[in-house]
């Protein structure tokens, strides 16, 4: 006979586990941790140059109660001189048994400091490493805040002793499927760029990076590297999954902004999503798992590896008169001004881009 006890916690670990592997709502959190439920709650925070504050200062001021902090520069590759890649096996290991959270059936959460921004990221690298009970908090700590829910402050020593920990409450598995690197990513797009008709792969390459800088009209705001895009890549901006209060939008809509964008939603197109540095990739991962969609890889060395290691294209002669090259920048900044016929604008620039192409 199942006693009452066995009985409640298996209705919560249904609970738990129907819930989520995307997202979840700052209400269904905050039950379930009146619940007493075990959670493991991330505080996902990272310093994004031109915002102000220190994340982990930030931290120690106000968080939600029992969060730990995830270190995303710490926990990387410190072989690669590119910005927080993806660790190795050993090093997420080590550094889950210094935050003691374990591969168990237990929900983690994670969140940041400005809605859902450096946190999906973070998500993206746990589903990596083969946690399957995860969600991000549906607009982080600021809307736990606005509704003014419980939250900790204090300093503490983020990392515990390492020592006595079991190896195997720790199992995790990395999938290389979920993550390209520089050497794949060449023939991708190689074939992305190629001027035939037919297409030559089934894979398409988002880029999450704002319009203006994914064009070549805005700096990037790591020193000493181009913008521009990579031929055979789309756009879709990560702001465009939010609605004003910082909340993902409903699934219909992210689907139809995707597909707007020239996302091909079927589950057998394999997408690639890259960004500046592959932390924004990782909200347009997310995003696209909202919609329905779930065959994504991150590319995770993005702009900054292709920027570095790819030398600029040269600029080629432009096969239409020079009036429509006049056309085609006077809609560019439509694409960025125009207010009362956004949609208009986009979908002109997008068939001037293709005939620039031609």
């Amino acid at each position: 006979m199942v006693s009452n006890d066995n009985y409640i916690e298996s209705k919560f670990n249904k609970m738990i586990r129907r819930f989520h592997s995307t997202l979840i709502k700052t209400h269904e959190l905050a039950d379930l941790m009146l619940q007493r439920v075990p959670i493991y709650i991330i505080d996902a925070s990272y310093d994004i140059p031109g915002v102000s504050g220190n994340s982990k200062s930030e931290h120690f001021k106000t968080r939600l109660p029992g969060a730990k902090f995830f270190e995303i520069d710490e926990v990387s590759d410190k072989t690669n001189s590119l910005p927080h890649m993806m660790p190795t096996l050993d090093t997420f290991v080590d550094f889950m048994k210094k935050l003691r959270i374990k591969n168990d059936d237990n929900l983690l959460v994670c969140y940041d400091r400005y809605g859902a921004f450096t946190s999906p990221r973070v998500w993206y690298t746990f589903k990596c490493f083969g946690k399957k009970n995860i969600a991000v908090l549906d607009g982080g700590l600021p809307k736990w805040v606005s509704e003014n829910l419980l939250t900790e402050s204090s300093e503490y020593e983020i990392y515990q002793n390492p020592e006595g920990e079991i190896n195997e409450d720790y199992n995790y598995q990395f999938d290389k499927k979920k993550v390209k690197n520089f050497e794949a990513m060449t023939s991708f797009f190689a074939l992305l760029g190629s001027r035939t008709s037919v297409p030559q792969t089934n894979t398409q390459i988002l880029d999450a990076r704002p319009p203006k800088r994914f064009l070549g009209i805005d700096p990037e705001p790591r020193e000493g590297i181009r913008s521009g895009n990579a031929r055979g890549t789309k756009n879709h901006c990560f702001k465009y999954n939010f609605k004003s209060d910082g909340t993902f939008k409903n699934p219909e809509e992210l689907k139809k902004h995707f597909i707007e964008a020239g996302i091909n939603m079927d589950e057998s197109a394999h997408t690639i999503h890259m960004c500046g540095s592959g932390i924004s990739a990782c909200v347009n991962i997310l995003a696209m798992e909202l919609a329905g969609k779930t065959n994504n890889s991150l590319y995770d060395g993005s702009w900054t590896e292709y920027a570095t290691r790819f030398p600029k294209e040269e600029e080629r002669a432009p096969r239409v008169k020079s009036i429509l090259q006049s056309e085609y920048m006077k809609h560019v900044k439509e694409r960025f001004d125009l207010k009362s016929n956004p949609e208009d604008a986009i979908k002109k620039m997008e068939m001037l881009t293709k005939m620039l192409k031609k």
